[in-house]
């Protein structure tokens, strides 16, 4: 997590994709403030990451009274096959 020269703070993390799917990925931030109250929510989107592939994520909390912040949602989508698609939402 880094700090801007605007207040707000710049989120980077690393995905690695361990199925054999390509996916298509949604990683959701929630930021609280020193009283454990959420002000801000965020989300990154990855697209097309390959089996066995790394992927670099950003995201940005705008609210400068941010204490602490958690990953608090993945959201993954695959074509399993030509006819399906399927979808799994997983709360942290």
């Amino acid at each position: 997590m880094l700090l801007e020269t605007d207040g707000s703070y710049h989120l980077v993390g690393v995905l690695e994709n361990k199925s054999n799917y390509k996916l298509d990925l949604s990683i959701w931030t929630t930021a609280y403030n020193e009283d454990d109250v959420q002000i801000d929510t965020g989300v990154a989107n990855v697209y097309g990451l390959e089996p066995n592939g790394k992927a670099e994520f950003q995201g940005r909390i705008t609210n400068k009274d941010m204490h602490s912040y958690k990953i608090s949602r993945l959201v993954i989508q695959y074509e399993e096959d030509s006819d399906r698609f399927r979808q799994s939402e997983i709360d942290l």
